[in-house]
């Protein structure tokens, strides 16, 4: 049973990578040019990286990971730094120690951007500097007190949601320990048909990308409501776009599609730390400049972003003390 499950929740990884890499795939020129390009963008930002965090919670509830004792909690913070801080300072080091030299930066405002990730040169990174501080959050909540933190995040978010000027990190950590708390929760309780959430996600869906997306102007009391009032559809949104992604891992669990996403699922780090910064977006941006077509694009990068970085981590991988950097250490 541990197998199958193990199996499903690879699966459940593989699609959510896949949604990351066609995310950076649609580089602004495309959005720009075409709306139908920027409605594609906004579908899967709403909803895609929310589904990590739940997966995180989920997996806490569902292997128990109880770490009640002082060397217990140590040991799982430690094992965390080596999975997520070891990688996000290895590349942020080696982007600012390239990109920063070149373009001049100075060394006090370097320190400070990789310490917070506000305005990162390597933006992606903010996942995993993220993952780790939510993760080690979460480790000191008591389990009976779940539901209550996971509506203190949510009101949290809606008020930072509201404060202009906020550091995002603020913003990034109450609202993914929303998800992540929802993660350890929702998948222990009896949840939505498969139908009943399609139809609550469409609904949200539509209302994030047409209507609450793209604010004009958040400042006066009307612009504050309408933030706060998009945080409470973003919070249902993750939650019920991450419950459609484990339907359909469990749905594609025996298909040819499953063994292959269950592949992307046991590679998602090294295909997320490979695509970026430059291989995904700036193969997407030549080719725009060659004024390709815009679904050719979409394709061609989305299958670059993917196959390249496995083609290369296997390398990679061989070279215990370089994988170890560039990935970090793997439960």
């Amino acid at each position: 049973m541990q197998n199958v499950r193990l199996k499903y929740l690879d699966i459940a990884r593989g699609i959510g990578i896949f949604l990351v890499v066609l995310g950076h795939s649609i580089v602004t020129p495309l959005r720009s040019e075409q709306r139908v390009f920027q409605i594609f963008y906004d579908g899967i930002y709403f909803f895609h990286m929310a589904f990590f965090f739940y997966l995180s919670g989920y997996l806490v509830s569902l292997t128990n990971q109880i770490y009640k004792g002082k060397k217990q909690k140590a040991a799982f913070i430690y094992k965390k730094a080596k999975q997520l801080l070891i990688p996000y300072f290895f590349y942020s080091l080696l982007g600012y120690g390239g990109l920063g030299f070149l373009s001049d930066r100075d060394p006090v405002q370097c320190i400070f951007e990789i310490m917070t990730t506000e305005n990162h040169m390597l933006h992606h990174l903010w996942f995993l500097y993220t993952m780790f501080a939510v993760s080690v959050i979460a480790l000191f909540i008591p389990e009976g007190y779940s539901f209550h933190a996971m509506y203190v995040s949510a009101a949290l978010h809606c008020v930072f949601s509201a404060i202009a000027g906020l550091p995002l990190i603020c913003l990034y950590i109450v609202r993914y320990l929303f998800f992540f708390q929802a993660g350890r929760i929702w998948q222990s309780k009896k949840n939505l048909s498969f139908c009943t959430n399609l139809i609550c996600f469409v609904v949200l869906e539509f209302l994030y990308i047409f209507v609450f997306a793209h604010p004009a102007d958040f400042t006066g009391g009307f612009r504050i409501a309408e933030r706060f009032l998009c945080s409470i559809i973003i919070c249902a949104g993750g939650i019920t776009g991450s419950q459609l992604i484990f339907e359909i891992s469990i749905r594609e669990e025996k298909s040819a599609l499953g063994k292959k996403l269950e592949k992307l699922g046991k590679n998602s780090m090294e295909i997320y730390l490979l695509h970026m910064p430059l291989l995904v977006p700036g193969l997407a941006a030549v080719m725009w400049k060659l004024r390709i077509n815009g679904i050719i694009i979409l394709i061609v990068c989305t299958m670059a972003g993917i196959w390249i970085p496995l083609f290369a981590a296997k390398f990679i991988h061989k070279c215990g003390k370089l994988s170890f950097l560039m990935f970090g250490r793997k439960e």
